[in-house]
Parts: C-alpha cells; structure tokens; sequence
C-alpha cells in the first residue's frame, strides 16, 4: 500500500449530544473555586506569591487540615488575579455539595470533577482525533468479522481485520483534534438510571462536558481530515464507504438504545428532548453519518456485533444482564452522539433507514435547555476523602492550562503536556502521537518521539505499544 495518496476532506461535526472526553483524572480541590455559578480555574501558586497577608498565608498552608485549606483558598483567592478561565456549573447538586463544603469546612467530600482534554496554547476544550478516528475503526471492523473469520470471543479479532500493527490501513487516515471553541462547555451531573422502575438512580460524579444541540447550545466545528483509500477484505476504504459503514453502524444503536430506554418507563422524558436529535437521524443524507465518542458511550457501541457479547457479563460468580442501564447528563441527556458530514462529497441515493411509528422525529419539537436544578429522583453522591493538601496542591495546579498562552514554539508546549501525561493514559498518548505525526520539523519530531519512546520505556510499555511504529516511522534515524 505504499503507492497510497492521501486526499484532504472538509469534515464539518455537530454535536447532537453532550460529550466528555476526560483527561484521566480529576481536577485537584485546590484547582479551581465556585463562585456565582461558574468553576473558575485558578493558578494558586501565582494567588500565594501575590497574596498580601503572607504570614497567614504561610501558616494555612503549614498544615495538614485540608478542609480548612481548601476553605481559605476559595474564600480568599483573587479570581481576576489567578484566574485561567471558567466553566458554567449546571448542577444543582454540585453548587449546594461546594457551599456546604467551604462554609462547613466539610473533609469528607472533596467536590470533584473531571476536566475534558484541552489545547495547552489556547485552554479550550478539545475532541481527540484518536477518539473520533477510534470511533471509525469499530465500524469499519464490524461487517469485516465474517470475511476475517472472527469468532465470538475472539482475542485476535483486531489483527484479524486489520492484520499486524505495522501493517495497520488505519494509518491511511489521519484526523486532527477538534477544539470546540470558546465558552462550548459546561459542568453536569452523570446520572446511571435503568429500565427498570424499582432501581434508583446511581449518579457519577460530575464531569465537563460540550454543549450540544439537545441542550439547546448547537455546537458545529469542521476539521480537514486526510485519507488514502486503502483495500479492507474486498471494499476500498474512501470518504463515501467510510459514511456508510458509521451508519451501518451506529444507527442501529441509536434508535434500538431510543426505543429500549427513552421512549417509556422512569426515563421518557428524555424521548421527547430527543426528537430534534432522532429528526435528523432519520434524515441523514448521503454525505452525513453519525457516530458515538467519549466515556458513557455504553457496551453496544463500542464492541463488535458477532463478537464481544454485550448480553451477559460475570458478576459475583453469576451471570447477569449486560446494557440494562444508560448513564445520562443531568439525568437528562445521553453522551457522546456527533454527526459528521463531508460537504464536497456529491450527494446520491439513499435507501432510508426502517424508522420505527413510534419514535417521534420532530425538528420543531422544543429544546430542553440544561437545568442547574437537580432531575427528579436523583440521588445523593457518596463522599469522598481527601487525597492532598499543602505542596501536592500545588504541583497539582500545573495541570490546568491556562485560558491564553504565547506559544515560542510547537514543540515546548507538546513536551510539557507529556510530562503531565500518565503512560496509560491511551487518550492522551494517542493524542500526542498524533501531534507528533503534525510536526513539520525533524528536529522537533526527533525530540517529541524520543520523549515518547522513554516514556513508555519507563513505565515498561514501550515493546508492545501497539502505536510504537507510529512514533518510529516519524522520527529520523
């Protein structure tokens, strides 16, 4: 396949639910306050040096009494002096769990959230190619099952698709991160609810996640994406088989996961906030498909239809039903749903998908707009004890990005992301793999690879890492 070309594709995306795609970690109780509605993100160690009243100063944080830490930060701390950005809360529950905490100064509950990925030059919120590109594989791998021979269970079924890591078509498709914008995102409440009445609802936490169109917030970016048509068991991968396999795929899910759990019992309400969303499922044109990414995106679409079996599961030595709950924002909305359409794409024919009488389609149905108020029958969250206090909150600080920062260089910012990076963190290695693809230079393509290279070696996964060609192939010997 090396006698591939590459053809560039204007891809324009739209949210049609909220997404989170997080970091792998929470943000630090010292790296951010609430106030007046909105999680302010804070450069704590730039509060303490500025901050008048050093003796005070010094002697709070000579302490190992994390409550009263956390509470003389968020009562003291100058937003429009530390402050690097903001995100609207729209929980209710997390407002009045904060309150509580900083008045009470409560260590049993250390209010934490889960930040989505972030461009470190411009400090908004971003989708990673990798999950948008992981997204395609899945679907593009699904009809393939017979003509690799996979069988359920199969271990291999990866490399029986798409054979050996280094001969991966996959790498004939590259897509950029997709930033969101400014102000695109919000704090919700991730609630678990099932089908099934007598169950209550199990809330998550709380997480950042983009605004959509179900929420009232339309949210369309585009991004050139890079393909070279390449030979997949018998088909020829190009832009228009790609859109057909998303929808093969991923509308199936979208309205049995409808009719299952939004269309009655103690969830339908969210039916009738998706009719606008479920219009324009059914209404896809030629050129347009859907596809699910980011956590909460559930078993169904993410494993294999003749494969992994989404039925059952083992749990205390018995076998239990598997997708019998959806995880909803606000208890409201589910994760993760995006349209993708290649508008230079010509339109054709298109046989219509079997739309179901009863799962209503209306674009003029009305939006539910999200709610800081709690949903109906939302449970309270189990506290959860203290981790860090003094110097841990500071080092902590140097995760968040700040909203604007003067780039010298591509290659400076890449390699402090790495250092901030966890070697498991398949998102955020993924991401930086594909920012090292980016680099024009080859001295800075030498510089982020070895980067990369020790810092899988040193956490015993750089043999096997199933990217390590990615990384060589772009590095000059």
């Amino acid at each position: 396949m090396n006698g591939l070309q590459f053809e560039k594709h204007r891809a324009e995306f739209e949210l049609l639910t909220p997404v989170h795609i997080g970091t792998g970690e929470e943000l630090d109780p010292f790296s951010y306050v609430i106030r007046d509605g909105s999680l302010h993100f804070i450069d704590l160690v730039k509060w303490m040096e500025s901050y008048e009243d050093q003796e005070t100063l010094l002697r709070m944080t000579d302490t190992d009494n994390f409550a009263a830490l956390r509470s003389f930060v968020a009562e003291n701390v100058s937003i429009e002096k530390a402050g690097m950005g903001s995100v609207k809360v729209e929980s209710h529950k997390l407002l009045k769990t904060y309150e509580k905490a900083i008045k009470e100064r409560d260590p049993k509950n250390q209010v934490l959230v889960g930040p989505m990925m972030r461009n470190f030059v411009t400090g908004q919120a971003y989708i990673p190619g990798s999950s948008v590109k992981g997204a395609i594989r899945t679907a593009l791998a699904n009809p393939c099952v017979g003509p690799a021979r996979v069988r359920k269970g199969d271990r291999d079924a990866s490399e029986k698709i798409f054979g050996r890591i280094k001969d991966d078509p996959m790498r004939w498709l590259k897509i950029p991160d997709i930033s969101l914008g400014p102000d695109a995102t919000v704090i919700v409440e991730p609630v678990e609810v099932s089908n099934k009445p007598d169950k209550s609802p199990t809330p998550k936490g709380h997480v950042e996640a983009a605004h959509a169109l179900a929420t009232g917030r339309p949210n369309k970016r585009s991004a050139v994406l890079s393909l070279a048509p390449f030979p997949l068991h018998g088909n020829t991968v190009d832009a228009q088989y790609l859109l057909d396999a998303l929808n093969d795929f991923y509308v199936h899910k979208y309205v049995q996961e409808a009719l299952r759990f939004y269309n009655a019992g103690p969830v339908a309400r969210v039916g009738k906030i998706l009719e606008p969303v479920n219009c324009i499922v059914k209404n896809l044109a030629s050129n347009e498909a859907i596809l699910r990414v980011g956590r909460f995106s559930h078993v169904e679409c993410m494993t294999l239809d003749d494969v992994l079996d989404p039925i059952t599961r083992k749990k205390n030595g018995k076998r239990m039903p598997y997708g019998t709950t959806r995880t909803l924002a606000n208890q409201l909305y589910p994760f993760g749903w995006i349209k993708v359409r290649f508008p230079a794409l010509p339109l054709k024919d298109k046989k219509p998908y079997p739309w179901p009488n009863n799962l209503a389609a209306s674009e003029n149905a009305p939006v539910q707009k999200l709610s800081a108020a709690a949903a109906p029958g939302q449970a309270g969250a189990s506290p959860q004890a203290p981790t860090k206090t003094g110097e841990a909150a500071k080092s902590a600080m140097s995760r968040i990005p700040p909203a604007q920062v003067k780039e010298t260089s591509r290659l400076e910012p890449l390699l402090k992301q790495l250092t901030l990076l966890k070697p498991n963190d398949k998102v955020g290695m993924d991401r930086m793999i594909d920012a090292l693809e980016r680099l024009s230079e080859v001295q800075d393509k030498n510089a982020l690879g070895n980067a990369i290279i020790a810092k899988l070696k040193k956490a015993g996964m750089w043999k096997k890492h199933p990217r390590k060609l990615d990384v060589l192939s772009n590095m000059d010997d």
